[in-house]
């Protein structure tokens, strides 16, 4: 059993996996036994995961079948998995052109769904639970790959505000904002009560003016790098000009 990434065809936008959470693949045996005298075996895997999966998993079936003299034949498949009834998912609102990020001081909106395992949305009202962190800077290089996975459990990290919000008919929205001088990079987490799976989003949110904004009063501001770009999107094999704030004499490793 091993996860992949959760999408559905009618919310494309949306996203439906949870970041904090990391899943590892599960190996089982499921069978184990003898034919039968025609040459035949019933197996009825039941998949099972034991911890909390991100989303939708991929389950490969691997069967080796031995003959008596030690020769075998191989044989493998691989099959969806919904280890949950229904999935969150969340869309975060278009950011500023062309760096993407949301504005601070102003409300913005998350659009919410809550779809089966085929991606149909669910009737009737339910509640989902959203949770609002901020992310400090600090925690992104002290860790590799941007990796989530604990980021509850890390002090450099703040839980702003945890909210329930209604759906009707598997849709709704959520409401956020943060102060002028708030900005930075936030996270945010939507939780089907039902089902109990979580899906998430990150956003950077900043002011307007951020390009002339001194650092100096803000310790964790070492760790953060506002890059721009010459362009909005590259085709493979075009020169990217790449400009990124630094002090006199410093070097960048890429």
């Amino acid at each position: 059993m091993y996860a992949n990434k959760s999408s559905f065809p009618k919310f494309a936008d949306y996203s439906f996996n949870d970041p904090t959470t990391k899943y590892s693949t599960e190996t089982k045996t499921i069978f184990d036994g003898a034919l039968s005298d025609e040459g035949k075996a019933s197996v009825n895997p039941k998949f099972e995961t034991d911890e909390n999966a991100p989303g939708m998993l991929t389950a490969n079936l691997f069967v080796k079948v031995f003959e008596p003299g030690g020769a075998f034949s191989i044989n493998s498949v691989s099959v969806p998995y919904s280890p949950y009834t229904s999935y969150a998912g969340i869309k975060l609102p278009r950011g500023e052109k062309p760096w993407g990020f949301l504005i601070t001081g102003k409300t913005h909106t998350a659009q919410i769904v809550d779809v089966d395992n085929k991606g149909n949305l669910l009737p009737g009202n339910k509640d989902m639970e959203v949770q609002f962190y901020k992310i400090q800077w600090r925690w992104w290089w002290d860790n590799s790959g941007d990796n989530l996975s604990n980021f509850t459990q890390d002090k450099y990290n703040k839980l702003i505000k945890k909210e329930t919000v209604h759906l009707s008919n598997g849709k709704g929205q959520w409401n956020f904002n943060v102060g002028e001088n708030e900005w930075g990079r936030y996270l945010i987490l939507v939780k089907d009560l039902a089902s109990g799976h979580v899906t998430g989003d990150v956003v950077y949110i900043d002011q307007p003016g951020w390009q002339s904004r001194e650092n100096t009063d803000d310790p964790t501001a070492a760790s953060m790098l506002s890059f721009t770009s010459n362009k909005e999107k590259y085709i493979v094999d075009d020169e990217i000009t790449l400009t990124i704030p630094s002090s006199q004499g410093g070097h960048g490793l890429i």
